[in-house]
């Protein structure tokens, strides 16, 4: 994909990268950051702007508490079914 590097990302943008990533190498939250990390912005967070990395780690952060959020729920309505 390519990108314009003088735009800034949203974080709605990440969101989808991030569970895309996800769903395709079927990995969790921190993992889709580090193939984003490496493969997004070739090592480099600061590569399009501080706002497009501002945005990449607000859609990370919302990312893992929603899953974290899921997950409890999830623990949840095992632990009541048993």
């Amino acid at each position: 994909m390519k990108v314009n590097r003088g735009s800034v990302l949203s974080k709605q943008y990440f969101l989808a990268y991030l569970s895309h990533v996800m769903r395709v190498f079927q990995c969790n939250a921190e993992e889709a950051k580090v193939k984003t990390m490496e493969q997004f912005f070739r090592g480099d967070l600061q590569a399009y702007g501080d706002d497009t990395r501002e945005n990449f780690t607000n859609a990370f952060m919302e990312l893992t508490r929603a899953n974290a959020v899921a997950s409890g729920i999830a623990k949840t309505e095992v632990e009541t079914t048993s």
